[in-house]
């Protein structure tokens, strides 16, 4: 899941989830929220084709991976119109330094974005995992430049 948060001259979103594959989802989903104003489940692709691409996205740790798969979803849209639909999978190599994504992509001659993106910035970009009882849920905020 996520939430807006305010940010003075950007636009910043926490997010949690009950695993790292969600964390990766929901961040997609945030940026798509950034871009269209609507939740993914609100906009129905244009097209049944679909467009699969396999992203890979490294650096130090988890929280610099996830954003450097960000920015490749908005290179993605800016240079080619693509508009990020759906993960099909996410795993993880290197200790969750490095990840391969899944995506599935709609044209965007149909979407009209709201908001220029810049880019995911790796301010605050760091991984918090708490427990209690039972479950595990992690943590992180992405701030974006736009």
């Amino acid at each position: 899941m996520f939430e807006e948060l305010e940010h003075t001259g950007e636009a910043a979103f926490r997010i949690w989830g009950k695993s790292l594959d969600e964390l990766v989802r929901y961040s997609a989903e945030a940026l798509f929220y950034l871009y269209f104003g609507k939740r993914l489940e609100d906009i129905h692709p244009t097209s049944e084709n679909l467009h699969s691409r396999q992203i890979v996205a490294e650096g130090i740790d988890f929280g610099d991976a996830l954003v450097s798969f960000l920015n490749e979803l908005i290179y993605l849209f800016d240079t080619q119109r693509l508009v990020f639909r759906q993960i099909s999978s996410v795993s993880f190599q290197d200790d969750v330094s490095k990840m391969i994504v899944d995506v599935l992509f709609d044209y965007s001659e149909h979407y009209v974005p709201l908001n220029y993106v810049k880019a995911a910035t790796r301010s605050g970009a760091d991984l918090k995992i708490e427990k209690s009882n039972s479950q595990t849920l992690y943590f992180i905020t992405i701030i974006f430049d736009i």
